[in-house]
């Protein structure tokens, strides 16, 4: 008999949803990130409506299983309050919510042990003993945290660029390709929503001027931000390979695999997504 699973993998910026039978996937698609604790109940009803538009080959009510991998769900009252959503919309469905953080795991480690982290939009990072996570960095947020994270590259930037700091022919070239002016900059940061995916909007333009002495100092530092953070967090991380997810992660991956050598750390998986993993792991359940 078939059976249906939707996973979704979804950071702040971006969902990734993944409808699977037995045989394969039979629709793949992305919508608008949800991270429960930044985003309104009205937005998830949004994105989940379109989910559900989004599934043309079954219907709501055919769906036996959906799995969540999502930014924020560590937090049990704001899981609990994703979970009423998703069953309002998927009634005869069993519905498991995991936090990205477990995502990760899953896909990259599996049933092994190792380091995990996530460096996205945000960042986070645990020890994973095969089964479950042991020990979980504290993560409060990009005003205070997300060290590694693509949120954390764009505030160094940013902070550079307000203060006057970059170099002049840098400066007049970030603000001719982003149209930006410190009091526009300003008013996104402090006036305007999301101001995390718009400090994480500028990773692709550092990375792209990657060989720039100033923009490589400061995507050095964020890495060795992140790496120090953890291992003064537990020195226990550094009996394991570092295994990490996220597009910032994946794009910075030369640069990061640098820092972690010089921090004696031994590398593992460096992945962009999880989906693909995950969806070779649920395949093999059936």
């Amino acid at each position: 008999m078939e059976s249906y699973r939707l996973l979704a993998d979804s950071g702040a910026t971006k969902a990734e949803w993944a409808l699977i039978g037995n045989d394969g996937v039979l629709e793949h698609f992305y919508t608008s990130g949800i991270n429960v604790t930044y985003s309104s109940e009205e937005e998830i009803i949004q994105i989940v409506s379109i989910v559900v538009s989004r599934l043309s080959s079954i219907t709501p009510d055919q769906l036996d299983e959906l799995i969540f991998y999502g930014a924020g769900c560590a937090n049990e009252y704001k899981t609990i309050h994703l979970k009423t959503i998703l069953f309002n919309h998927f009634p005869n469905t069993t519905i498991r919510i995991y936090s990205d953080l477990v995502g990760a795991c899953h896909a990259l480690c599996g049933t092994n042990p190792g380091w995990v982290a996530i460096l996205g939009t945000g960042s986070a990072s645990c020890l994973y003993d095969g089964q479950q996570m042991t020990l979980s960095t504290p993560s409060p947020g990009y005003l205070l945290g997300d060290e590694g994270s693509g949120t954390s590259l764009g505030k160094k930037l940013l902070k550079s660029y307000l203060m006057n700091q970059m170099p002049t022919e840098l400066k007049q070239d970030f603000e001719y390709k982003h149209q930006l002016s410190p009091a526009l900059v300003l008013e996104k940061l402090y006036r305007q929503p999301n101001p995390n995916r718009f400090m994480s909007s500028f990773a692709p333009y550092m990375m792209e001027q990657i060989e720039n002495p100033f923009i490589l100092k400061i995507c050095t530092q964020n890495f060795q931000e992140f790496l120090q953070l953890n291992l003064d967090y537990s020195p226990d991380y550094k009996k394991y390979k570092l295994n990490i997810l996220g597009a910032i992660a994946y794009h910075f991956r030369t640069l990061i695999t640098q820092v972690a050598a010089q921090n004696s750390i031994e590398m593992g998986l460096i992945e962009a997504a999880p989906m693909p993993r995950l969806i070779k792991q649920y395949l093999n359940d059936n």
